[in-house]
């Protein structure tokens, strides 16, 4: 399971980081990019889970797909594997059906609430709820399912 290099006289340990993703219909035909230290190293499927060697020491790991998760730091030893689980974030769902809440009053409030301070305040609610989801954490989650393991 694990790898090992040799370097002259050292030997250098990697470990291995399992992601898995929650299976969700949002954006469920797309994968999501792992990135480790700001760099992609692959993706994973909906429902999916993917294996990845790390090399020892402090790491920082989110998932994107057009917005990141937050950072997840991680300080991982030689020779350990962890498992992180990803997905749709719980703050997603009910942004996106405010969103929508919204963009139906702005259409069919018009008979109802006339006026163009509830229009303003209508499309400042939709900006919001748009930003809101592209910050990290947003949109998708990552979370440490187990503790750093030693060896196997």
């Amino acid at each position: 399971m694990f790898t090992r290099h040799k370097t002259g006289e050292q030997m250098s340990a990697t470990g291995s980081l399992k992601i898995v993703r929650k299976a969700n219909l949002a954006a469920c035909a797309r994968r999501l990019d792992v990135l480790v230290d700001g760099k992609k190293i692959g993706n994973v499927g909906n429902g999916k889970e993917e294996y990845f060697e790390l090399s020892p020491g402090k790491h920082i790991v989110q998932v994107k797909l057009l917005a990141k998760s937050e950072p997840l730091d991680m300080d991982f030893p030689a020779d350990s594997s962890v498992e992180l689980e990803c997905g749709i974030s719980p703050r997603f769902w009910p942004r996106t059906l405010a969103i929508f809440a919204m963009v139906l009053l702005w259409q069919f409030g018009k008979h109802f609430v006339p006026g163009l301070v509830a229009s303003i305040v209508i499309v400042l609610l939709i900006v919001w709820a748009i930003v809101a989801s592209f910050r990290a954490g947003g949109t998708y989650y990552l979370k440490r399912v187990n503790r750093i393991q030693a060896g196997r």
